[in-house]
């Protein structure tokens, strides 16, 4: 069901659909092997096909699979490494992992971090997903404020454990300041 599903998204790239096997059985082995039961879901594959059928031309390159795999699977950073080596050993890419990395990490735009350029490229990226980060507390905040990554500022929404920020009332404010 993956499979055909995958193919109505990549419509006539013949060489991302025979792709799309080794990238559904990569898909089942990582959702059957996270820590966090049911983190990752159908929308984690789905979008990563989506942004495979954006960014290829002509054939699945391991940079953009690398690309792919960490803006899709990137929200547990304990789980990325094996995620990304799943993907890309199946591709035939293992052997370019490392270096990836280090092109990547050297961009301006990353700060040093994967997920800095993760984040940077989704806020460019007219049809990316909508981003969300989690934190504890606000340092992430105040590094993706006093980042170059915005050209006004964002809005933010706090919320809290304390019963009124948890109603539904307060839920369908938030959702209407994001309109």
């Amino acid at each position: 069901d993956l499979e055909k599903t995958a193919v109505g998204i990549v419509k006539n790239k013949a060489f991302l659909k025979i792709s799309l096997n080794f990238l559904a059985q990569c898909y089942l082995t990582i959702y059957n092997n996270q820590s966090k039961t049911d983190f990752y879901g159908l929308r984690d594959f789905y979008h990563l096909v989506k942004f495979l059928n954006r960014n290829t031309q002509v054939q699945l390159s391991p940079e953009i699979l690398y690309k792919a795999v960490s803006r899709n699977f990137g929200g547990r950073p304990e789980e990325l490494k094996r995620t990304i080596s799943e993907f890309m050993e199946k591709a035939g890419y293992s052997g370019f992992i490392e270096r990836i990395e280090e092109t990547f990490k050297a961009l301006p735009e990353a700060h040093g971090s994967i997920s800095m350029l993760n984040v940077a490229e989704n806020l460019r990226d007219r049809d990316a997903r909508h981003l969300l980060l989690l934190t504890e507390n606000n340092a992430a905040l105040q590094i993706l404020l006093g980042s170059t990554f915005f050209k006004e500022t964002p809005l933010v929404l706090f919320g809290s454990d304390f019963p009124s920020d948890q109603s539904d009332l307060q839920t369908y404010m938030n959702l209407q300041q994001i309109k």
